[in-house]
């Protein structure tokens, strides 16, 4: 058992010291947990413990709002609707400001103890709350007093809201751990159920939404989901990485990424608009990470460590007419895996190869590729569920290239 943490350790580090060089802690803020960052036009907005950090220079310097109130120690969301900043807390429900942060005021009427604030969203000259064991409740922007809207929604096992999304008016709400999502059309007061995975025990929630145009896509906490007919029905993506925890979308540049987020690991998935093919592009093994934004070419992350970013140039997202300059093998996603793990390779000359699976010991246990390939980029999937835990190893020979890397198979 201690070698086989020890190898954990191994292939963590070495994973972690190729992707995680390619982030950087933001300077000019302070280390700690960053629970939250968002993007409106130019402006970004980093949330930690009781106030937020305003950047109109994509993250190049920044300037701190006054402390929303001093208790505060976890703000959960960020709307702003016109010159106001509405927030939502842990423990002590919502405050706004309309001076952008110079001075908050506590916008609690009618929520009473209801004080944890999981989601927020905007629907015509109204706003939204979804709460954690409370349900939803409204009130206009301009309004004084905060009123129930969960009709419908069964309160004992579905009373925890984990996303709130407006979808072209639809309100659509993950809520409870049922596998269910709940919606409302607009001018009306009721909630509808629908049925969007396969329950698993461990719970199923939907934790994020996004649109585009009137596709929908979810982040449950098996996968990826994507309905095409206004969250009625849905279509399954499975990335492999097992319980999902939390999760974020973001468009950027005709592209959906997508941020998933289990125990101390965050993935990230791409799909071009009116593709079904998902694409991991980054991996950040030992970080926690809330969500995610893209701006000025960068991307922002806050985690529980700190607030970090990358570049968009130095992801592995290639443009379709790039071709690879030399020969490379990656590192399997996810590693460790159960039972099924994706391998890219890229090739510069079209050719016959092969890629090949071997025990510990050396032996061959799967051919997965024995024929002739076009350059460019390439990924298989390798379903390991007739193997027994343990180490293997896969080859890449191409010509007189040859690259052999581990992978650790944990069930």
């Amino acid at each position: 058992m201690k070698n086989l943490f020890s190898l954990l350790f191994v292939i963590f580090f070495s994973q972690g010291e190729e992707i995680m060089s390619q982030w950087n802690v933001v300077k000019g803020l302070p280390r700690g947990e960053y629970s939250r960052v968002h993007a409106y036009n130019d402006t970004l907005y980093a949330s930690t413990g009781n106030l937020i950090y305003i950047s109109t220079s994509a993250g190049d310097t920044w300037i701190p709002t006054n402390v929303i109130k001093n208790e505060v120690d976890f703000i959960s969301v960020l709307l702003k609707v016109d010159n106001r900043i509405f927030v939502g807390t842990y423990g002590y429900g919502i405050f706004q400001s309309k001076d952008n942060g110079v001075s908050w005021l506590a916008f609690n009427n009618g929520l009473t103890s209801i004080l944890d604030i999981a989601d927020i969203v905007q629907r015509g000259d109204s706003i939204y709350v979804g709460t954690i064991g409370s349900s939803i409740y409204t009130t206009k922007i301009d309004g004084n007093s905060w009123t129930a809207f969960n009709q419908s929604i069964p309160m004992n096992n579905a009373g925890t809201v984990y996303s709130l999304y407006n979808f072209n008016g639809r309100l659509i709400t993950g809520s409870g751990v049922n596998a269910n999502i709940y919606y409302n059309d607009n001018g009306t007061i009721i909630w509808n159920e629908i049925h969007f995975a396969e329950f698993n025990p461990l719970g199923t929630s939907m934790v994020a939404l996004i649109s585009v145009d009137t596709i929908l896509y979810g982040i449950g906490s098996q996968g990826i989901y994507k309905s095409t007919n206004n969250g009625l029905n849905w279509e399954y993506f499975n990335p492999g990485i097992g319980y999902i925890e939390l999760g974020a979308f973001y468009l950027y540049k005709e592209t959906i990424f997508t941020m998933l987020t289990k125990a101390n690991s965050t993935y990230y998935f791409t799909c071009n608009y009116n593709s079904d093919q998902w694409t991991l592009f980054d991996y950040q093994p030992g970080m926690f990470s809330y969500n995610f934004v893209i701006s000025d070419n960068k991307i922002f992350a806050a985690t529980f460590d700190g607030l970090y970013y990358r570049n968009m140039t130095s992801t592995s997202i290639k443009k379709k007419e790039e071709l690879p300059v030399d020969y490379k093998l990656y590192q399997n996603y996810p590693n460790p895996f159960n039972p099924t793990t994706t391998i890219q390779y890229e090739i510069p000359e079209s050719g016959f190869i092969t890629l090949k699976i071997y025990d510990e010991l050396g032996r061959e246990v799967k051919t997965l590729i024995n024929q002739y390939k076009n350059k460019g980029s390439h990924e298989i999937n390798f379903n390991a569920s007739q193997l027994s835990s343990g180490v293997y190893l896969y080859r890449l020979t191409a010509g007189d290239y040859l690259s052999t890397k581990k992978m650790l198979l944990l069930k």
